[in-house]
C-alpha cells in the first residue's frame, strides 16, 4: 500500500491507464488517491466511468494535492506539460 500517497498521471490514455488499473487490481492504492488528466473529455469520462478516479482537463488541477506525479504521455507532449507544471510541483515529485 502507498500509505494514502496521492498520485497524479499526466496523461490518461493506454499507458496511464494501465499503470492506474494495476496500482488499483494490485491494491497498492484505492481511486480516492488517483487522479488524472488529459486534454480529451471522452477519454476523462471513460477513466472516471471505469476506475472512479478522479480526472481534470488541467495538469495544474491534477497535481495539486498529489505527492507522486506520473508522466504518462507522448514525448512530443513533453515541452507542453512541462511549461503548464513547471511551477506547479516541486521537484522530488516527479516519477
Amino acid at each position: 500500500m502507498l500509505n494514502g500517497t496521492k498520485i497524479a498521471f499526466i496523461g490518461s490514455g493506454v499507458m496511464g491507464e494501465a499503470m492506474i488499473k494495476g496500482l488499483l487490481t494490485q491494491g497498492l492504492t484505492t481511486a480516492a488517491f488517483l487522479s488524472a488528466s488529459d486534454p480529451w473529455t471522452e477519454r476523462l469520462d471513460y477513466i472516471h466511468t471505469t476506475y472512479s478516479v478522479e480526472v481534470t482537463p488541467d495538469n495544474a488541477t491534477a497535481v495539486r494535492e498529489a505527492g507522486i506525479v506520473v508522466l504518462s504521455i507522448k514525448p512530443q507532449s513533453l515541452l507542453k506539460v512541462g511549461k503548464d507544471l513547471h511551477s506547479k510541483i516541486h521537484p522530488k515529485r516527479w516519477c
